[in-house]
């Protein structure tokens, strides 16, 4: 369904929705022939508007998306919401779920989680799996949370083709969460979420093949699954399918497939791949001999809690120690991202520190990755600035805080900072999909979104050329501190320059 768009942001968007689930466009409808061929919002948005004006509710809805992100207009939710209403008095699945994040949210109308519930109802009822997840998560979260009614949500999401509704009801099944245990059924589901491409459960299904769950055992078919996922990015999907080639376990034995996917895993922060992969370069299996590579990756996995890699390390290269951070760093066990810190910052650190409190700082980071990695420099400066967002205490996790209206917030950012660092607004229709991109430098960028707690989250993010990677937040912003954040963007922009030219030097050491 999703078509040509040409280089219209707005058909873009659309398409994309109306190839969601139970969206309720009409593949056939005056909108999406408008949509396939436009090239040019300022062109397409007054052919929409007009069938808006006539009642037509795709173009209603297309009309909310254009006047909320500025395709081909001013920026302006007030309006978007406009249309976004009339659309959902339509029945308008895609508009229906719109206004019912904004009333669960309190977007631009009283907060009311009653008459978004009301809202996700009816789109559900239309076919939409967004909305039936809506409802999943509202049942599983908060006072009134029940994980049987959640189940049922995300049954009935999975039913409408969500795969990730489809992944969790495979969950839930394994689990006994919310229903019953049953492996048979939580491999139908797994599997169907599979066959749609969803690499976290197709490395599900993979271990159901393994473990013999629900389905007769098959190592083959496992190593098939697992293979899938892997080649996704999945971490321990790559994790395991070296360590399957590595035994000859359901394939063909190989080394150096083995060290291909250990690698692979290892430079997405999994511990125990780094660990095996260390393992190979001792023995000189599938990769050439060398013990001080062995001795890196080995002390990679050790740093992330693996007490086989510590011993090893020991026995290999006894004088290498962690030093013991000032500010309180550990490792997060289930990290993504290699290095990644967990700080514990101290009351009395200040909102902008000193120089020498800075670079106390900056040692508990750098401690934490391999001076001799190609990619210290990068991996060693964006930790920093996480752990330096984190030190600011821009607000607390949580707590009441006013609206989050990202439009806002973006023209906030974008008029104090444009015109000293690229600001981008990345708007995709979904309340979880939009976010504001600041690039502080060409080497840092801090991503902005929302929260459920009704603030910004503030993350930090290598430029997405570099490689993809899941994000941790390090602050959050409430709109009465947006003014603050940009004070801190902007001492971020003028000393990421210093910081980096501080990861080189350790470099060279």
């Amino acid at each position: 369904m999703a078509g040509d768009s040409g280089g219209s942001q707005l058909a873009h968007m659309f398409l994309e929705n109306a190839a969601k689930p139970g969206s309720g466009v009409n593949p056939d409808s005056p909108v999406m022939i408008l949509m396939r061929g436009s090239a040019d919002d300022s062109e397409l948005l007054p052919a929409i508007l007009e069938l808006a004006e006539k009642g037509d509710s795709d173009a209603q809805y297309a009309a909310g998306l254009a006047f909320k992100n500025g395709f081909g207009t001013e920026c302006s939710g007030d309006d978007g919401r406009t249309w976004f209403a009339r659309a959902a008095e339509d029945g308008h699945p895609l508009a229906l779920h719109r206004m019912g994040v904004c009333y669960m949210l309190g977007m631009g109308v009283p907060e009311s989680p009653e008459r978004a519930l009301e809202l996700f109802e009816k789109a559900s009822g239309k076919g939409l799996a967004e909305a039936s997840k809506e409802i999943a998560w509202m049942y599983g979260t908060g006072s009134g949370a029940s994980e049987t009614k959640a189940f049922g949500w995300y049954l009935k999401a999975a039913e409408q083709g969500d795969p990730e509704a489809q992944a969790v009801a495979g969950f839930m099944y394994e689990t006994g969460e919310g229903i019953g245990q049953s492996y048979e059924k939580a491999a139908a589901w797994y599997r169907k979420a599979a066959e749609q491409g969803l690499a976290s459960a197709q490395r599900a299904l993979g271990d159901m093949y393994s473990r013999g769950f629900g389905l007769e055992k098959s190592d083959e078919k496992a190593f098939g699954w697992y293979l899938k996922a892997a080649e996704q990015g999945d971490p321990e999907a790559q994790a395991v399918a070296g360590f399957m080639y590595e035994t000859g376990k359901g394939t063909g034995q190989s080394y150096a497939e083995a060290a291909k996917w250990y690698a692979r895993s290892a430079d997405n922060g999994n511990a125990s791949a780094m660990y095996r992969l260390g393992r190979l370069y001792e023995a000189g299996l599938g990769v050439p001999e060398s013990a001080s590579t062995a001795a890196d990756y080995y002390y990679g996995a050790a740093s992330r809690g693996n007490g086989d890699a510590g011993e090893a390390l020991q026995r290999i290269e006894p004088d290498r120690k962690k030093a013991e951070p000032v500010f309180g760093c550990d490792f997060d066990d289930d990290s993504w991202l290699p290095g990644e810190v967990r700080i514990c910052v101290p009351d009395d650190f200040p909102e902008v520190p000193d120089p020498e409190t800075e670079n106390a700082l900056f040692d508990d980071v750098a401690v934490r990755f391999d001076p001799g990695d190609d990619g210290f420099v990068r991996d060693c400066l964006a930790e920093f600035v996480r752990c330096f967002l984190c030190c600011a205490k821009l607000d607390p996790w949580y707590g009441k805080m006013p609206d989050a209206d990202l439009e806002k917030a973006f023209q906030t950012i974008s008029g104090r900072l444009s015109g000293k660092m690229k600001v981008e607004k990345h708007f995709r229709g979904y309340y979880y999909d939009d976010y504001i991109v600041v690039e502080a430098r060409e080497f840092i960028s801090l991503r902005i979104d929302r929260t459920t707690q009704e603030r910004f989250a503030v993350w930090v993010s290598e430029p997405f050329t570099v490689r993809p990677y899941i994000p941790r937040p390090y602050c959050t912003v409430s709109e009465d501190k947006l003014d603050s954040f940009c004070s801190l963007a902007e001492y971020i922009h003028g000393n990421a320059g210093r910081w980096k030219a501080m990861a080189e030097d350790r470099m060279k050491r």
